[in-house]
């Protein structure tokens, strides 16, 4: 398959040309003006965006984000102290470990039987 040029594109992409060539020779000054506007309230859009997705993350409310930080912190100061206690009991003491039971069994055979050694098959 050969790719085709976009005519269309190139098309568009001419006719723009000229018309922003045109706008510079005719009035300069407005389409700075424009220019600027457009920048400015393309800043304002992406603020107000920015602040109405970070709000939608945080869940919202201040006072509700305080106040789930004071509980994750009070939980890791908890759960910090439960295991500097532990690491401490577990070095003191050496390591047991368990021995799953096996669940394979001997069988005692009747070593008091003597075998003859001329009914085996391989003689």
């Amino acid at each position: 398959m050969k790719k085709q040029s976009p005519v269309l594109l190139y098309i568009i992409i001419g006719i723009a040309g000229i018309g922003l060539l045109s706008w510079i020779m005719k009035e300069p000054g407005n389409l700075l003006r424009t220019i600027v506007m457009t920048a400015i309230v393309a800043t304002l859009i992406f603020f107000v965006a920015r602040a109405i997705l970070r709000r939608r993350a945080y869940g919202g409310n201040n006072d509700e984000m305080r106040k789930y930080r004071r509980a994750v912190k009070q939980s890791q100061k908890k759960y910090q102290h439960n295991t500097n206690t532990n690491k401490t009991r577990t070095q003191s003491r050496p390591i047991k470990r368990r021995r799953r039971p096996s669940h394979l069994t001997v069988i005692k055979g009747n070593k008091s039987i003597k075998i003859n050694d001329n009914d085996r098959a391989s003689n």
